[in-house]
């Protein structure tokens, strides 16, 4: 009896590992544009998670803003994120992939460049509450979208995964 069921969970272990294999193979088959948006979704989490760890000493040793206003900010910050995502929904359907991501892009590289370079305390709120928010909110959903145009049903469950984990991978380090 033992040993039938040994057979039996080997036999399903096997078939699991092979539907896991046929995934990935399907996966490295895979258009060159979805290996694109990885390394954009890369990019784009790295300088989020960059931003988010050193914005609050930034604002506090670049601007003269005390520790609990520079934590005010950084919360308002990822507040506005996400409300600028609800409204942003339309405006990714009406502009595609495409122009979303360079606009997104485009936004999040003024923005930081701006941020970095500015001494003005209202230019940096500017960007850190309109420009930069707005193209986190263009960018980070069109990339899934990416990721779903680019993957097939074969594919596809473990094409997301790969996204997720290489987020999550950099909020580690």
């Amino acid at each position: 009896m033992v040993s039938g069921r040994r057979t039996t969970v080997g036999a399903a272990c096997g078939a699991a590992r092979e539907q896991l294999r046929g995934q990935w193979r399907a996966l490295i088959e895979a258009p060159r544009e979805l290996f694109v948006v990885y390394v954009i979704k890369w990019l784009t989490s790295y300088s989020y998670f960059v931003t988010s760890l050193i914005l609050t000493v930034f604002l506090s040793e670049e601007f003269g803003l005390s520790d609990s206003t520079a934590g005010f900010h950084y919360g308002l910050f990822g507040t506005l994120i996400t409300i600028y995502g609800f409204f942003m929904g339309f405006v990714i359907d009406n502009l595609g992939v495409r122009l979303s991501l360079l606009l997104g892009g485009g936004l999040m590289l003024v923005a930081r460049l701006v941020m970095a370079l500015t001494e003005d305390v209202f230019v940096m709120r500017l960007m850190l509450f309109g420009a930069l928010p707005a193209g986190e909110a263009l960018g980070t959903p069109v990339l899934t979208l990416g990721i779903k145009r680019y993957t097939t049903d074969a594919n596809r469950a473990t094409g997301l995964s790969l996204s997720l984990s290489l987020s999550l991978s950099l909020s580690l380090s």
